[in-house]
């Protein structure tokens, strides 16, 4: 998918494009859209550097996609944002002596981004998809990446299609951004490519 069709772009940009409305409504007074998306092809050992620097740390929620369609939806905020979307949900917070109350509002923010993404595509080529309940991490982005990569190593897959894009917006003044990647099963994005 290193050069998408104009088909397969649009799809993904609805797509995305649901994913930023529900977050936006989600946080109430920031308003996010999707930008700089990407479909590409890389191989398994590129992955740690999909997003360039490996040792941005980031929060990181993963879900892992089952039913028709397979593979991984991760939504990275970078650390030095991260109170940007979780002031909206949970007020003056500090992040280090809660963390399990910031993984809480973490794990939801991914749901309403992950579901929104998915019951997208869902509904546009009647589909049955299946998110696992979201895990969140702690890490800079090319140790999570390099964890992803192993795991789908042991699927024996050496290349792999990879949906980014950028969720950003900003509110009260204050840019904030946030990364969706989608790896998809192996066929997948060429069967919806048939679909559409």
């Amino acid at each position: 998918m290193t050069n998408a069709t104009d088909g397969m772009t649009a799809v993904m940009e609805r797509a995305l494009s649901r994913s930023a409305e529900a977050l936006s409504r989600f946080l109430g007074d920031r308003m996010l859209r999707p930008a700089h998306l990407a479909l590409t092809n890389h191989k398994l050992v590129e992955l740690p550097v999909v997003w360039g620097s490996e040792d941005t740390a980031v929060a990181a929620i993963a879900l892992e996609v089952g039913g028709d369609l397979d593979g991984y939806l991760v939504l990275t905020i970078p650390m030095e944002s991260l109170e940007l979307f979780l002031k909206p949900l949970l007020g003056e917070f500090d992040v280090d002596a809660n963390e399990e109350l910031a993984d809480s509002a973490l794990g939801e923010l991914g749901n309403v981004v992950g579901s929104a993404f998915l019951n997208d595509l869902a509904d546009r080529f009647s589909l049955r998809i299946k998110p696992s309940p979201p895990a969140v991490v702690r890490d800079m982005i090319g140790a999570l990446l390099a964890t992803l990569a192993a795991a789908l190593a042991a699927d024996e897959r050496q290349e792999l299609p990879v949906v980014r894009a950028q969720l950003t917006g900003n509110g009260n003044g204050e840019e904030c951004n946030a990364y969706l990647l989608w790896i998809p099963g192996h066929s997948d994005l060429e069967r919806l490519e048939r679909l559409a």
